[in-house]
């Protein structure tokens, strides 16, 4: 498969460094792993989109579910593999975002990613949400994403409003940061992310290029959009606080029947 969506290329830069030394606070608590694999039992057919979330993958393999993990990065589901080498799990590379293979349409009873959302801008999240909706066909799709500012949005605008450039690399309309127009406000803001060394840290936010940040409501909007929409209608099930990560909701959401 021919992955065209370059926010790859941030990840095929950091790889397992995102879970072997990165903040453990990007991970999901048991107590969230939890959440994210209610009824999930053993021969549950579960996608998990994101390499990175290992230790998800885990948990749902030790509920005797059939995993699979989908990644947009080669070296993601390469490193994923290496440490998962002697679970049964399928890794393969998919974007999310793009259209789905016809062959892996409704194949899934569950579809779980954390906070992947958080990694898009809202025209691509629009097309990652049909995209979960593909996989999972009439099943039920768990997506958590962090509500409001990371810490490094709020430095960024700080920095931005006092050096002038703020309006190169932060749109308020939609509150969207362009990482790779940031410049040095960039490394002026950078926060620690466990000990990811700071060369390596800046040069993959600037491989992530934009990312939009999402209220509630923002999300909300999403799922509602004509674009996620477009196969039949979704419905909100429920939206559930996660307890160990501030701000952070997990939305769980399927197509209606009918």
């Amino acid at each position: 498969m021919t992955i065209t969506n370059s926010k790859a290329e941030a990840w095929e830069l950091i790889g397992n460094q995102f879970w072997t030394i990165g903040r453990v606070a990007a991970r999901p608590s048991d107590r969230e792993n939890d959440i994210f694999l209610e009824n999930i039992v053993p021969g549950s057919t579960v996608a998990v989109i994101g390499a990175s979330t290992r230790f998800l993958i885990e948990k749902a393999l030790e509920r005797g579910a059939s995993v699979t993990v989908f990644d947009f990065s080669q070296r993601m589901c390469d490193d994923l593999a290496e440490a998962l080498a002697d679970r049964c799990v399928t890794i393969d590379l998919l974007d999310i975002t793009a259209e789905i293979p016809k062959e892996l349409a409704g194949h899934f009873d569950f579809v779980l990613n954390d906070r992947l959302i958080n990694r898009f801008t809202t025209e691509e999240a629009r097309r990652a949400c049909l995209g979960m909706l593909s996989l999972v066909g009439s099943g039920t799709v768990r997506a958590s994403v962090k509500l409001g500012f990371y810490d490094i949005d709020l430095k960024l605008i700080e920095y931005g409003e006092q050096s002038g450039t703020l309006a190169k690399f932060f749109d308020p309309s939609d509150k969207t940061f362009h990482f790779r127009e940031a410049g040095d406000v960039l490394d002026r803001a950078l926060v620690p992310h466990g000990l990811i060394d700071k060369p390596t840290l800046l040069e993959w936010y600037r491989r992530r290029g934009k990312e939009t940040r999402f209220d509630d409501e923002d999300v909300r909007a999403l799922l509602s959009h004509d674009v996620v929409n477009a196969r039949g209608y979704v419905t909100l099930e429920k939206a559930v606080e996660l307890p160990d990560a501030p701000n952070t909701m997990l939305y769980q959401f399927s197509r209606r029947a009918g």
